[in-house]
């Protein structure tokens, strides 16, 4: 986590993004227990897609965030996209 960070603040990170933008400060961290770095990188993209009010439960409420919140948010997002 620490070397992440520091590769977005230095601009060393493959991100264009962050290499523009660099981050202020960490808002949130989980611990991910996952097999792969695929699956982590999934998770990521799932959250990333969210809506700010859902990204901004998961920060400061993340007892209120239920995985049917985030499959719902998901699903509205790909009929967006599709219509």
């Amino acid at each position: 986590m620490e070397r992440r960070y520091r590769e977005h603040t230095d601009g060393k990170s493959t991100c264009k993004y962050t290499r523009s933008f660099p981050p202020k400060r960490i808002a949130a961290c989980w611990e991910v227990q996952s097999e792969t770095a695929s699956e982590a990188m999934k998770l990521e993209r799932v959250v990333k897609g969210l809506t700010k009010e859902l990204k901004q439960r998961l920060i400061f409420e993340p007892e209120r965030v239920s995985l049917l919140d985030i499959v719902e948010c998901r699903n509205a997002i790909k009929k967006t996209i599709k219509n």
